[in-house]
């Protein structure tokens, strides 16, 4: 059986929590690196039906961080 990974062709809800997953990523990615983000703005953009799962995966990808290396730039 072959996989399908047109995102395209997925759903509407499906296509909004890949999104809404990714901008919690995003966010968290620059938590860790102390970049600015505006969670509130971030948050707020949001489906308003996702707004709790946007949270969740949020607190999934900070302490995903927690465990992960920080990224080190090589210097020549």
């Amino acid at each position: 059986m072959k996989t399908e990974h047109n995102l395209a062709k997925l759903d509407t809800i499906a296509q909004q929590k890949l999104q809404v997953d990714m901008a919690a990523s995003s966010v968290a990615y620059h938590e860790k690196y102390q970049q600015f983000v505006n969670l509130a703005e971030v948050s707020r953009n949001q489906p308003p039906e996702l707004q709790s799962y946007f949270m969740e995966r949020l607190d999934y990808y900070r302490q995903l961080s927690q465990t992960i290396g920080v990224l080190e730039s090589i210097e020549d």
